[in-house]
């Protein structure tokens, strides 16, 4: 009776976890009243002019997007400077050949791939013709008497030529707008803030460029904080998939006051094995503290003409706005965000129901070394003062060991990314000595639950996202094999004690 109820409780728990962990990633419904908002009507409304056609950088289209954005900032009431900057064919190529030359063979094949699904040709052969390219930044500034600090958001507003770019970057920039005219009725703001809707990112980055190369020019005290959002697909959430260093201050601040955050500390070292760049890349290159923000699922229209409005999933969009509307009115509001750079390193994850679990990057070490002694304590207990010599039982103990190390030497040389082992590998042990050394089935079946709950929230929102989003399925599976090995032999354990 024991066993059944132990598949029970597992199973559900197995099937409860895995539908929250991929709710994490997925937008929800929207309720019919969100459209009645006026905000996000004026989100849809002005993306449907901004995604209208493929706007590329130096595009006849692109004027008329930019002439559009203009006019809706001048009504506003904001002044807009628009900082023009030049560029040829010969730039461009020259530009992509230091970029390749730098790649390993991992990002030129993940390139290549990319080149050739998306057919660009050669842009060298389409802007021939002309001897000389301009492109247009468009800045907007909130000043305040007295500021706390500066806040600067930045979103490129041209597409690529084969996408009307809804998702990449029409989204973005619809939002930035509505924030803007959130901020513009407000009283209470105590920072600086500039909108710089970036030119040419599609063509690398070559407004962001500009814009930090001439930023003295437009920034009358030290920018605090920058914020860039982008997008690598039409579906999903808007994922913080990059921050500057010492980053636990600004991600906690964030934490506190956003709708269901999504972010994932390791992600970084993901985002490099990729041939992607965006603007924040620019910034951070600079040392500017900042977070960078994408939706990544929907990888099948991205830089494709099915990126339309229609298209989009609306989910997506309500969610990727509030982000930025409610991030933008809870920092412009924000007492000394100049102390967001005076922080440490920091290791997070998403919950349901909670939002982002955030710690220290030394609480990362300390963990993984107690999972380390934990594991040591009990396998030296199991080996010398057993009454029984079993080979298996030795066996099972340099298991216990090699986890332990595991665990450690993650936390040592990726402690980003070091909770997916040592948090259940930590639960595991724990499960295993209530059972082992206090005989406490109850006790250690409640753990096993807990343990086979949280390894699944850490891994499977990260396998959905890898396998649908990156489309790496093969990679998606790899990373399934060890929480699969450490619930197994949980349920292993418990079974052998069950009579």
């Amino acid at each position: 009776m024991k066993r059944i109820f132990l598949i029970i409780c597992f199973l559900a728990t197995l099937i409860v976890a895995i539908i929250q962990g991929i709710g994490l990633v997925l937008p929800d419904k929207v309720p019919v009243e969100y459209f009645k908002e006026s905000g996000f009507k004026n989100v849809m409304r002005m993306l449907g002019v901004i995604a209208a056609e493929p706007h590329p950088a130096a595009s006849t289209q692109q004027a008329l997007v930019r002439a559009y954005l203009i006019n809706e900032m001048n009504d506003m009431g904001y002044s807009v400077t628009e900082q023009t900057f030049y560029y040829t064919a010969d730039d461009l190529a020259s530009r992509q050949k230091r970029m390749y030359s730098n790649f390993n063979s991992q990002q030129r094949r993940a390139f290549d791939k990319e080149f050739a699904r998306i057919n660009t040709g050669n842009f060298a052969k389409q802007v021939g013709e002309q001897s000389e390219l301009t492109g247009t930044n468009l800045i907007a500034k909130l000043e305040v008497p007295s500021p706390e600090g500066t806040l600067l958001f930045v979103s490129h507003y041209d597409s690529v030529r084969t996408a009307p770019g809804a998702s990449d970057n029409g989204i973005a920039v619809a939002s930035v707008l509505q924030l803007m005219r959130d901020l513009a009725k407000r009283t209470d703001i105590k920072n600086n803030v500039i909108f710089l809707f970036s030119d040419a990112e599609e063509l690398g980055l070559l407004g962001a460029h500009h814009f930090v190369k001439n930023i003295n020019e437009i920034a009358t005290q030290p920018i605090d904080v920058v914020f860039n959002f982008d997008a690598r697909g039409n579906n999903g959430v808007p994922l913080l998939f990059e921050t500057s260093a010492k980053n636990l201050a600004l991600v906690s601040e964030w934490n506190r006051n956003a709708y269901k955050p999504v972010a994932f500390s390791f992600s970084p070292i993901v985002y490099q094995m990729l041939q992607n760049n965006t603007d924040f890349s620019v910034f951070l290159n600079r040392g500017f503290t900042g977070m960078n923000f994408a939706t990544i699922l929907g990888y099948e229209h991205y830089h494709r003409m099915s990126d339309t409005v229609e298209n989009l999933n609306l989910g997506t969009l309500w969610r990727y706005q509030r982000t930025i509307r409610d991030l933008g009115a809870h920092f412009a509001v924000k007492d000394e965000i100049n102390l967001f750079k005076e922080s440490v390193d920091a290791v997070y994850f998403p919950v349901p129901y909670i939002g982002l679990i955030i710690i220290s990057i030394f609480s990362a070490f300390v963990t993984g070394i107690l999972t380390f002694l934990l594991s040591i304590s009990l396998a030296i207990r199991n080996i010398w003062f057993s009454s029984s010599r079993r080979t298996v039982s030795n066996i099972q103990s340099i298991l216990r060991i090699l986890a332990g190390l595991f665990s450690l030497v993650a936390a040592l040389v990726v402690p980003t990314a070091s909770y997916l082992i040592t948090l259940p590998v930590l639960l595991f042990l724990l499960t295993d000595l209530m059972l082992r050394e206090f005989n406490k089935f109850s006790v250690a079946l409640i753990l096993l639950i807990i343990c086979t709950y949280i390894t699944c929230i850490l891994y499977v929102p990260i396998i959905y996202l890898v396998s649908v989003g990156l489309h790496a399925p093969v990679v998606g599976s790899a990373l399934a094999i060890l929480p699969m090995l450490i619930l197994g032999f949980g349920i292993a354990s418990l079974w052998k004690r069950i009579t």
